[in-house]
């Protein structure tokens, strides 16, 4: 599946094209995400792989290690009861290190609908839950085959919330990304401008509004973050 690449405003392409501190586009990185996935699509269980780190945010340069997150469905992993992912991980990267002398670093995320499904009761219910990490990384660029089955399921409970509760959830799920976009500017900022920081970190918000209305097909009222 080719990376998602939206067109309008270009956003797209500045928030998850694999990219270097130069702006190049990262070919070899693509292609080791690819790699990646090929290798996991027969599995069950497998939704998609999510590149992230200095790669996805322009912050990488020749000494980056490839950081990437393989979101499961946990229902059907537990029931499978296959441990070949866990065996195979040490492999991977090991091959990954002598193609490419990077480190391939591994998070796996849990993808549970009936968890989502929940929240968004608790919220028509009008009572407060933490947002789970399936929205969070049910917005981020994802390659996978099913992935789209998977938001359109969240979409739908989402649908079903008020317009006010919409605006709740979708400035909570901001504000999640406005963390890590801090974060990753702490980390990596001898790499930008210190000139260009506020400029860099506001440009990233807006892109995340963005594909934040792009994924759920709604537009807040206004943004509370």
């Amino acid at each position: 599946m080719a990376f998602e690449t939206p067109q309008e405003n270009n956003f797209g392409e500045k928030l998850y094209s694999p990219r270097d501190i130069d702006g190049n586009k990262n070919s070899e990185i693509i292609e080791q995400v690819r790699d990646l996935e090929e290798r996991l699509t027969p599995y069950p269980w497998f939704i998609g792989v999510s590149p992230f780190g200095s790669t996805m945010k322009g912050y990488s340069n020749e000494e980056s290690d490839l950081d990437v997150r393989i979101l499961y469905d946990e229902p059907i992993l537990k029931t499978s009861d296959d441990l070949e992912l866990y065996r195979n991980m040490n492999e991977w990267a090991a091959q990954f290190k002598g193609k490419t002398g990077r480190d391939l670093n591994v998070l796996l995320e849990p993808i549970d609908s009936n968890r989502v499904r929940e929240y968004f009761t608790i919220i028509k219910n009008r009572s407060f839950a933490p947002i789970p990490s399936e929205l969070v990384n049910m917005c981020k660029m994802t390659t996978g085959h099913v992935i789209d089955a998977y938001r359109s399921s969240m979409v739908a409970g989402f649908s079903m919330l008020g317009d006010k509760q919409k605006d709740f959830v979708l400035s909570g799920l901001l504000n999640e990304f406005k963390r890590d976009e801090y974060a990753s500017l702490e980390k990596f900022k001898n790499r930008v401008d210190s000139k260009n920081h506020q400029e860099y970190f506001q440009e990233r918000m807006e892109l995340w509004k963005h594909r934040i209305e792009e994924v759920f097909q709604y537009t807040p009222a206004r943004w509370d973050y």
